[in-house]
């Protein structure tokens, strides 16, 4: 196996990294996530887009991993964008639940 493959797995390792820290920033609240939420984004985002550069380098150079490698940089799209911006963002109230009408509903309107 070439060096370009190993490169795509060992970013794809440091993406992983980053979303963990992206998801210890869900999990905080208050100022205490926010340094982690950051570089959760830094990391998977600068990360992310150095394994969609060696992907395509791979996919021009390498045409039988051409599949895999983009299947690689597909998984870490996703999971970032799932990750990042449809996740619930640091210091936002977690009693509230959004209804089918798009309003805020809180546990104490149930009563």
């Amino acid at each position: 196996m070439s060096w370009l493959p190993r490169l795509q797995i060992a970013l794809f390792a440091i993406v992983i990294v980053g979303m963990l820290f992206l998801l210890f920033g869900h999990l905080g609240s208050g100022w205490s996530a926010l340094p982690y939420f950051v570089w959760g984004m830094v990391i998977s985002v600068g990360v992310l887009l150095l394994n969609l550069i060696v992907s395509g380098v791979i996919a021009i150079f390498q045409p039988r991993l051409r599949k895999v490698s983009i299947w690689i940089a597909a998984v870490s799209v996703v999971m970032l964008v799932g990750l990042g911006f449809c996740g619930e963002w640091p210091n936002k109230s977690r009693g509230c639940v959004k209804t089918l009408e798009g309003k805020m509903s809180t546990p104490e309107d149930a009563l």
